[in-house]
């Protein structure tokens, strides 16, 4: 069933060699495991470099019962491939993807071929991770304006190759640190990343043992201004193929045509990055209760989501089927959202736009939605 867990055995263990060709990857940690895959800390050498030192690169392996759309990121990566280079904002909007390098099949041991894919760089903690670190749960103004712009950037361009990512939230963007983690040395490498995997399946930092965070990118020379890259294309799928009946997104973050049942189409990253953008400059996620008493457990409060949701959507079909429906259903949630912006550091102009951007994606109807492309081309990209 999609958006299930699947247990099987793990494809491989630490200090095992995988090999694509003549370059080896020498499994030396877990980084990861998610739904469909899992993500593993390698060290490499290329034929050319035997004599050289090694390179740490994430390899993620896709389990048998892999995700509808685990052919997706390297059909993607191909299309990046043949961009035009001349287009410098395609390519920067394209970096804002995390997309592997290449693909190999091996023999797991057990009978069965997996799928691999390999990414030649490792990041930092997510989004979610972060922000719990810091000061009242959120991003400070300037970073969460960089880390959504970046996302905007990403999915824009995703969307205009006809792809939709399918399961967009904090937990997927991955922050980018000030300084490539390729160049600290071996035990450095080994100490922040081989630590117990999360089931976050991307190459990543884990935050668990950093806290307090402030400390840790003062002793250990990392910092992130936000910049992001937006990770797990698992759930993702073309916008063309009609017959798409799946996509796996957190309930928090689910558009209501896809509770009715319907097909995920783009409108529905819309729907998610609006979620995204509240979560991340608040703290907040936009539709759980504020009051912790009032849901006992996460389990308690998927449910009354998804009962709260379904039952406005029902409502609004049956009593103004023509009317378009919109999130809130006054202003009142939405004014108080806004109003966590910091006042002094956000301009009235910015809340404002912001509270203008909302609006305009918590749209019942689809075809509704402002489009991700306007937002690249309104004053959000020049905050």
């Amino acid at each position: 069933m999609p958006g299930t867990f699947h247990v099987e055995a793990l494809p491989v263990s630490p200090n095992e060699v995988l090999w694509n060709g003549e370059i080896s990857y020498d499994i030396q940690a877990q980084l990861g495991l998610g739904n469909y895959s899992s993500v593993w800390l390698a060290k490499t050498r290329s034929p050319t470099t035997l004599s050289g030192p090694s390179r740490f690169v994430a390899v993620k392996i896709m389990n048998q019962n892999s995700s509808p759309s685990d052919g997706l990121e390297l059909a993607f990566a191909r299309k990046q491939v043949k961009l035009d280079c001349s287009d410098e904002g395609k390519v920067e909007a394209a970096r804002r993807l995390l997309v592997p390098d290449s693909t190999f099949t091996f023999n797991d041991g057990n009978g069965a071929f997996r799928r691999a894919f390999t990414f030649g760089s490792l990041y930092g903690p997510t989004v979610h991770e972060f922000t719990r670190g810091c000061p009242k749960q959120r991003m400070d103004w300037a970073a969460g304006k960089k880390c959504l712009v970046d996302t905007i950037s990403g999915l824009a361009f995703l969307h205009a190759h006809g792809i939709g990512h399918g399961d967009l939230h904090p937990r997927n963007l991955l922050l980018i640190p000030n300084q490539l983690v390729s160049i600290w040395d071996e035990k450095q490498v080994l100490e922040y990343f081989a630590k117990k995997p999360t089931g976050i399946p991307a190459p990543r930092i884990q935050l668990k043992d950093m806290q307090p965070l402030m400390d840790f990118q003062q002793s250990h020379g990392l910092s992130f201004d936000g910049s992001v890259v937006i990770a797990d294309f698992g759930s993702a799928y073309e916008a063309s193929n009609l017959e798409r009946t799946w996509a796996a997104t957190r309930f928090v973050s689910t558009a209501p045509e896809k509770l009715l049942g319907q097909r995920p189409d783009l409108p529905g990253d819309i729907w998610s990055l609006g979620c995204t953008i509240v979560e991340v400059l608040t703290g907040n996620d936009i539709w759980y209760p504020r009051e912790p008493e009032v849901a006992n457990s996460k389990q308690e409060g998927d449910k009354m989501f998804v009962q709260r949701m379904v039952s406005k959507i029902k409502f609004a079909l049956e009593m103004q089927p023509e009317k378009v429906f919109e999130f809130p259903e006054d202003r009142r949630l939405l004014l108080e959202l806004i109003g966590e912006l910091w006042p002094v550091e956000a301009t009235c102009e910015e809340r404002a736009w912001l509270e203008e951007l909302l609006k305009g994606i918590f749209k019942y109807e689809p075809s509704e939605r402002v489009t991700v492309r306007a937002m690249e081309t309104t004053k959000w990209e020049m905050m």
